[in-house]
């Protein structure tokens, strides 16, 4: 039911927190590319999960992979896309285009495959997290950060700059509400009686909206 949609958001939400927490450690001890390796094999490992059963703590325990392994996922492909280029802009902005047409298509195939049965969906995007590990592993491999002290003034200093503070409530702020939205959208509208693959569209439709949105944004002055 919907409480069951939301913990298991709330879990997966948690885990990726708790991997970010501990990704500046991660990237001292693992390079890039064995970051992204592991999370697209963890993403994959997540959908096999979730394809085994319904159960509840089968979920629960898909969710805390997933979660984990977009936190690395995410954090390692933008740290890669900056230290492998020396046009750094370029780089992230490629990257995000390429993010912007999986959030697009991604709802809609997902969908699509759905309304066939869940079961080819979640095999699907399990074969891809596997596929994935090939590019992944073809990535060139940089030497990990070097380490730092920590609790240094220096490593403080990042949240006492101004604006920092109310810049980190803001996106708290959005995270919860897109979390909400993505959460519970697909489930109103399966409820409302609209089938999966018009569900998959209509999530794609309004991540277009998204994207649309935040490229307005800059130009809004």
């Amino acid at each position: 039911g919907p409480s069951e949609v939301g913990l298991l958001a709330t879990l997966s939400a948690a885990s990726q927190v708790a991997g970010r927490l501990g990704l500046s450690r991660m990237l001292e001890r693992f390079d890039t590319r064995t970051l992204l390796a592991a999370a697209v094999a963890g993403m994959g490992l997540s959908s096999a999960v979730a394809m085994m059963s319904q159960d509840f703590w089968v979920l629960a325990a898909s969710a805390l992979v997933q979660g984990t392994a977009r936190a690395y996922f995410w954090s390692a492909a933008q740290t890669h896309a900056v230290i492998s280029s020396p046009d750094r802009f370029s780089s992230v902005a490629k990257m995000n285009i390429t993010v912007s047409l999986g959030l697009l298509a991604g709802p809609a195939i997902g969908g699509t495959l759905a309304s066939i049965s869940l079961t080819v969906s979640l095999a699907t995007s399990a074969a891809v997290g596997v596929i994935t590990l090939v590019p992944a592993l073809l990535l060139t491999r940089f030497p990990p950060f070097p380490k730092r002290s920590r609790g240094t003034s220096a490593s403080r200093s990042v949240t006492s700059k101004p604006g920092m503070k109310t810049a980190l409530g803001m996106n708290a702020v959005a995270g919860a509400w897109q979390s909400f939205l993505m959460s519970y959208i697909p489930v109103v509208l399966s409820i409302a009686g609209n089938s999966d693959s018009s569900v998959g569209w209509l999530v794609g439709l309004a991540n277009g909206a998204t994207i649309i949105g935040v490229w307005l944004t800059p130009h809004l002055r």
